[in-house]
C-alpha cells in the first residue's frame, strides 16, 4: 500500500469498471475537475471486449482483468495503490440464477466473507458468483490493507424489499453487498471506509440519445414521479476529495459522513435511520465504523421538466413520453455493452423513482464539491453535442 501520510496525489482503483456503473464512476473521475489528483487510475474488469474498456485504454486508465479465486493477483495490484472505490463486478454466467435465490432469501443475518460460504464435501465453495468475487474483493483489500474504500450505491437500498408484491433481486443483491462491505472484512478492515448513496445519474440519459436526437422524445418509465439526479462529474470529483481526506485540505476535513452504527443529525438522517438500525443488530467497534455519505443533485425533477431543461439546452422542442418498463427493457437492449442483470438494475432503480425513494435531498455533494452540484441544464448544456437533433 502506499504511505497515504506522505502522497498527495492518488492511486485509485475502480472495480466492475466494464459495466455501465463501474464505467460511470471511472468516466466521472476522468472527466472531472480533480482528475490532476489523481496518478493513476486503475480499472478492475471481468471482460475487456467491450466499449467501455477501449475508452478506459484511450484515455490513458490501466486495465486489470479479473477473475473468480482472484484474491491473490489482485491484492498484488493494490499493493501501490491509495484507495479502491468498489462497484459491483458485472457476472454474466449460467449461474445468475443462483445468485437471485440467494438475494431473495437474504434474511436477517450478517453475510460476511465466512458465513456466506458454503462448502460441500470436495471444499468447494458453493455460493453465488456474485457474492464470490465480492469476498475475494474485500479479502485482497485485507491483503494490501487499503485505508481508504468507498462502496457505491443507491440512495434508501434499505427501503428495498418492503413491498412483497413488488420485487427487486437487483437492489436486494446490492443491499447485501452493502452488509457484506460492513460486516465482511475479518482482521484488517480498512482505517477509512464509506458507503456512497447516490440518486440515478443523468448520465444513464445516453441510453436513451437515439430517440432524442431522432425523434426529439425522452422515453422515461418514471410517469410523473419526481427524483434528484446526479451528474457523475460531480460524483466523480466528490469522490477524489472524499479518498484524499484531510491532505487535500490543508489538514480540514469536509465532512466524512455520519457513522452507519450512530445516530445523527446531518442531513442524511432520512436515508441513514433504517441502516443505522440494521447495523445496530451487531454492534461495529469503533475501529470498524462505516460512514455513510447520500449524494443527491441540485433539482428535484420531473420527466417532463427534464424534457424542458433539455429543449432550452438544445435549442429544439424535446417532449416527455412516460412509457413501460417493458418499453425500456426494449429500448436499452439496443445497447450490447449494457447487460441484462444492469438492465434490470436500471429498471428497478425507476421504480424506486416512483415511489419516492429518489427524490432525497441532501448537502454531502455541495460539501465535498464546496459548490453547488451541476443541475439537468448544465448537463444538457455541456454535453450539447451528443444530444442536439440529427437535423441541427
Amino acid at each position: 500500500m502506499a504511505d497515504d501520510t506522505v502522497r498527495k496525489r492518488l492511486n485509485v482503483c475502480v472495480t466492475g469498471a466494464d459495466g455501465w456503473y463501474g464505467f460511470n464512476v471511472c468516466y466521472g473521475i476522468l472527466t472531472g475537475n480533480n482528475r490532476h489528483l489523481v496518478t493513476q487510475l486503475i480499472c478492475g474488469v471481468c471482460h475487456t471486449d467491450n466499449r467501455f474498456v477501449s475508452w478506459l485504454e484511450d484515455q490513458g486508465a490501466t486495465i486489470f482483468r479479473y477473475s473468480l479465486g482472484c484474491t491473490s493477483e489482485f491484492a498484488e495490484v493494490l499493493t501501490e495503490t491509495d484507495a479502491v472505490v468498489l462497484c459491483p463486478p458485472i457476472i454474466t454466467d449460467d449461474n445468475d440464477h443462483v445468485q437471485r435465490e440467494w438475494a431473495k432469501n437474504l434474511g436477517t443475518s450478517k453475510p460476511t466473507t465466512e458465513n456466506t460460504k458454503d462448502r460441500d464435501k470436495s471444499g468447494q465453495s458453493e455460493e453465488a458468483p456474485l457474492v464470490a468475487m465480492w469476498a475475494a474483493f474485500l479479502m485482497a483489500i485485507e491483503c494490501a490493507r487499503i485505508r481508504r474504500v468507498v462502496m457505491m450505491s443507491v440512495v434508501n437500498l434499505d427501503q428495498v424489499g418492503f413491498n412483497p408484491e413488488l420485487p427487486m433481486p437487483r437492489l436486494t443483491e446490492l443491499r447485501m453487498l452493502e452488509l457484506m462491505f460492513q460486516h465482511g472484512f475479518l482482521r484488517h478492515a480498512p482505517k477509512h471506509r464509506w458507503v456512497v448513496r447516490q440518486t440515478l445519474a443523468l448520465e444513464h440519459l445516453y441510453l436513451y440519445q437515439r430517440s432524442i436526437q431522432r425523434d426529439q422524445k425522452l422515453l422515461l418509465p418514471i410517469e410523473q414521479a419526481l427524483f434528484n439526479p446526479v451528474t457523475m462529474m460531480d460524483v466523480g470529483d466528490a469522490l477524489v476529495v472524499l479518498l484524499m481526506g484531510k491532505h487535500r485540505w490543508g489538514g480540514k476535513s469536509l465532512g466524512d459522513g455520519v457513522d452507519l452504527d450512530m445516530d445523527s443529525d446531518s442531513d442524511t438522517d432520512d436515508d441513514v435511520s433504517v441502516t443505522g438500525e440494521v447495523s445496530k443488530a451487531g454492534k461495529l467497534a469503533m475501529k470498524k465504523r462505516v460512514k455513510m455519505c447520500c449524494f443527491t443533485g441540485r433539482n428535484v425533477v420531473s420527466g417532463a421538466a427534464i424534457a424542458c431543461y433539455a429543449s432550452e439546452a438544445l435549442g429544439t422542442t424535446v417532449r416527455y413520453h412516460p412509457v413501460s418498463s417493458e418499453e425500456s427493457m426494449e429500448m436499452l437492449k439496443q445497447y450490447p455493452d449494457i447487460t441484462r442483470p444492469e438492465m434490470e438494475l436500471l429498471l428497478e432503480q425507476y421504480q424506486m423513482i416512483k415511489f419516492g425513494f429518489m427524490s432525497l435531498l441532501t448537502r454531502d455533494l455541495e460539501r465535498k464539491l464546496t459548490r453547488k452540484p451541476r443541475g439537468v441544464s448544465e448537463f444538457f448544456g455541456q454535453n450539447r453535442e451528443d444530444f442536439k437533433p440529427e437535423e441541427l
